[in-house]
C-alpha cells in the first residue's frame, strides 16, 4: 500500500464543472441566436424602408413632372389601404394623374404584397406630400 503523501492528484473534470461548462455555453450560443434574428429583422425593416421610400420618390417624381394637374384639387389625392390586386393595368385613356397612382399602387402593391401597406397622396402646389406605413 502507498503511502497517502504520494497518491496521484484526480485529473479530469467533475460533472458539476462540466454542466457549469455546458450552461455558460449554451448562454452564449443564446446570445449569439438573438444577436442574427435581430440583425435579419433590421435587415428586412431596412429594405421595406428602402422600398417605401423609392415608392414614394416615384410619385413625388411624377407630381412634380406633371405639376399642372396639381391645381386640379383632388387630382394626386389618394389612400391607398386594403387588399388590392397587384396586377392592375393603367389605363391609357385616364389623365396622367391616374396612370400614375395606377403605377405607384402597382409598385406598392409588389414591394410589400396586397393589403401590407397603407400609403396617402397629399399633393400641396409645390410641395407634393406622400406617406406610408406598414400595416
Amino acid at each position: 500500500m502507498r503511502h497517502p503523501a504520494f497518491r496521484r492528484k484526480a485529473r479530469g473534470f467533475s460533472l458539476i464543472e462540466a454542466l457549469i461548462t455546458v450552461a455558460v455555453f449554451s448562454i452564449g450560443l443564446l446570445g449569439v441566436a438573438m444577436t442574427q434574428y435581430t440583425a435579419l429583422r433590421e435587415q428586412r425593416n431596412a429594405q421595406d424602408f428602402g422600398s417605401a421610400n423609392e415608392g414614394m420618390g416615384y410619385i413625388a417624381e411624377r407630381m412634380h413632372i406633371n405639376s399642372a394637374a396639381l391645381d386640379t384639387p383632388g387630382s394626386y389625392t389618394l389612400t391607398l389601404a386594403g387588399t388590392r390586386n397587384c396586377t392592375d393595368d393603367p389605363n391609357p385613356s385616364d389623365p396622367q394623374e391616374k396612370q400614375d397612382i395606377v403605377r405607384w399602387q402597382q409598385m406598392l402593391c409588389n414591394a410589400f404584397g396586397p393589403g401590407n401597406v397603407q400609403a396617402a397622396l397629399q399633393p400641396v402646389r409645390d410641395q407634393p406630400k406622400a406617406r406610408w406605413a406598414m400595416v
